[in-house]
């Protein structure tokens, strides 16, 4: 972000705290009026129709929620597309300035009610569009853990988010007129400057981070980010979301005890996982380096049982898999890094156009600390190979053909 000179009405704060940036939230940020007659006279329809036609053609609700609804527009483009849409929000304000049309579909909250709206009974669909900066992250923490302790739904979130996400080639630069967020960045923590005009918080935002620190602590919190629902919105609506400069994550719960994934129909998968139309439902195919998200309460993981194939087309013959798994941890600060748990030593695979099941035994990380036996234990195993480069076999007509096809993965305990 590059605050001008000349705005003499802006300025950063002094580093703060994660408990002084709560009192603010409660003392300041709750207090200061952003929500009068004027907040939002500059706000339309369009965007909220571009969002809607995403959400639908994208993730097709049956009944979707707006929390923070403001004006209703969202809730408004939805009902358009015919879906049973609704919206809270706890400024009384806004609620006032909704259309005729949507009032019976709103409804004015406490902030600390939401979860009561009659209206989140069956709902499939949750949305928070620009709402996690205006929170403290232990509240961010908080609304995170009841949705996924309460619902089985899909959850879409937009919040200014700092660097560039690979996957939406989409982020805020951080220029380098602002040190103390670029090392915030590179610590993967919140950043503890915030922008301030007049004094108070602008526009109420007291959380900036990272799209990497946002993605991790969706993580942490029991949500992990769709491969195939980003993906697609990707392709289809990027643009638009650039357009009106939103961030946005399409999350999933991220299954407890998942220790077997069958990969053609897992939502927990990370980077570097691709579709063949041939074999669509029943796999994916990795090319070199490729994640899977895990949640575990067990302490003791014995060994990896990952079933493949590859093809003869595969010029790679001296293809080698290793696997490694890191457990997200909490650090100061509400920052998070991975901590190497397990390791393996490379495997070689030989066989060509068969589908069979590899073994690879699971060893102590060097220098690991011991697994703890916590219902919040999230994982991330690594599957790649440290023979192969995509960009060295280029002259393939897909790739992709160069690596394996992995139908399913197990941990054994």
């Amino acid at each position: 972000m590059n605050i001008s000179a000349e705005e003499e009405s802006y300025s950063l704060s002094d580093p703060l705290t994660v408990p002084e940036l709560e009192r603010i939230y409660h003392e300041v940020v709750l207090k200061q009026d952003f929500y009068g007659d004027s907040y939002g006279s500059e706000w339309t329809l369009e965007p909220y129709e571009d969002m809607a036609k995403m959400l639908a053609d994208i993730i097709a609700p049956a009944k979707h929620v707006d929390v923070g609804c403001g004006k209703g527009f969202l809730v408004s483009a939805m009902r358009r597309l015919g879906i049973a849409s609704f919206g809270v929000d706890f400024s009384e304000a806004l609620i006032k300035q909704v259309p005729k049309e949507v009032k019976p579909y709103v409804q004015a909250v406490k902030a600390e009610d939401w979860m009561h709206s009659s209206f989140l009974r069956d709902a499939d669909l949750i949305t928070y569009m620009e709402v996690f900066e205006h929170l403290p992250v232990s509240v961010c923490a908080s609304i995170l853990r009841t949705l996924c302790d309460n619902f089985v739904l899909t959850l879409l979130i937009t919040t200014p988010s700092y660097g560039i996400d690979d996957r939406w080639k989409l982020g805020v630069q951080v220029n380098s007129e602002m040190p103390s967020w670029q090392l915030d960045m590179a610590e993967n923590t919140p950043f503890r400057q915030i922008v301030l005009k007049a004094g108070l918080p602008h526009h109420g935002h007291i959380t900036h981070c990272s799209y990497r620190w946002w993605t991790e602590f969706f993580l942490f919190n029991g949500w992990v980010r769709s491969l195939e629902l980003e993906s697609r919105a990707a392709e289809g609506f990027r643009p638009v979301l650039a357009k009106y400069n939103w961030n946005p994550y399409i999350l999933r719960p991220l299954p407890h005890n998942h220790l077997e994934i069958a990969i053609g129909t897992s939502s927990c998968l990370g980077a570097g996982w691709h579709e063949r139309e041939e074999l669509a439902g029943t796999g994916r195919w990795m090319d070199g380096h490729a994640q899977i998200y895990l949640s575990s309460d067990r302490s003791k993981m014995k060994s990896l049982h990952v079933e493949l194939t590859t093809t003869s087309i595969n010029v790679v013959k001296d293809f080698n898999l290793t696997a490694v798994i890191e457990e997200l941890v909490q650090t100061p600060l509400f920052g998070f890094q991975w901590s190497a748990v397990y390791v393996t030593a490379p495997r070689r695979i030989e066989q060509r156009e068969t589908r069979h099941c590899v073994e690879l035994k699971l060893l102590n990380a060097a220098g690991s600390r011991q697994v703890k036996e916590i219902a919040s234990s999230i994982f991330r195993l690594t599957l790649f190979s440290p023979s192969y480069c995509p960009s060295d076999y280029g002259l393939s007509a897909d790739r992709r053909k160069l690596g394996l096809f992995v139908f399913n993965v197990r941990v054994e305990s």
